[in-house]
């Protein structure tokens, strides 16, 4: 069995967005752990636990713009204690556009306590044959953000764990960006779990880095932030 998992799209004349591309990152690797036996069904059914992603960092040459064939290879890195390390390449027309890398955690169903890996009976998740040894930090967060928006989340945000999906805070994010804002390459770390009928406040702030956007809930928690590195001012 190849240590890669591979999935094939025709985009057509569409301009990817970032929740469009995390849908195609989270189609990959529900690919790759369902031929293991290791996605949410087999999951809940051999440990009572599921996936949950943490963090993710997209880094591409430029916008994912059809018409073509966009090419996802992802394949398990390995574990760092209870990180859980995903590395992705992303190709259009057979041109390589850049590369991803996520940490993702086991949580139990019940307790949403993370897991260790070596606590699993039996849990075997091959590690890459090719690892690479980017790793991904905390988004460091401005002082000063500036209220953006409210978003609610609906039944359509909502996945198989009872919580919003992971790509619909992209969607969350984007909504308080510029109609005509390409996303090429950014960072997005998910803090806390939403759920259905949470208020979520949007902050955003212009940095030299890049546009960073923060999700609270009504207690003021973080839910998540993501930072889009680039400014679209030259695309």
């Amino acid at each position: 069995m190849k240590k890669y998992y591979e999935t094939k799209i025709d985009i057509g004349s569409k301009i990817l967005s970032a929740q469009e591309i995390m849908h195609v990152l989270e189609d990959a690797a529900n690919g790759d752990t369902a031929r293991l036996g290791l996605n949410f069904e087999g999951m809940i059914r051999k440990y009572r636990a599921f996936w949950m992603l943490a963090r993710c960092i997209v880094r591409l040459d430029k916008p994912v713009i059809g018409p073509g064939e966009l090419i996802c290879r992802t394949c398990h890195r390995g574990f760092n204690g209870v990180l859980a390390y995903r590395d992705y390449d992303l190709l259009l027309n057979g041109e390589k556009l850049g590369e991803v890398v996520q940490v993702w955690i086991i949580s139990d169903i019940a307790t949403r306590k993370m897991l260790r890996p070596d606590s699993l009976p039996g849990f075997d998740l091959p590690d890459s044959e090719d690892p690479r040894d980017t790793q991904i930090a905390k988004i460091k967060a401005p002082k000063e953000l500036k209220y953006a928006g409210t978003y609610i989340v609906s039944p359509e945000d909502i996945d198989g764990n009872g919580h919003m999906n992971n790509t619909r805070y992209l969607g969350a994010a984007q909504s308080v960006l510029d109609e005509d804002f390409k996303a090429v390459s950014f960072q997005v770390g998910f803090l806390k779990e939403s759920m259905l009928g949470d208020r979520i406040s949007l902050y955003r702030a212009d940095t030299d880095a890049g546009i960073y956007i923060r999700g609270c809930h009504d207690n003021g928690t973080a839910c998540f932030d993501v930072l889009f590195f680039d400014k679209n001012e030259d695309i």
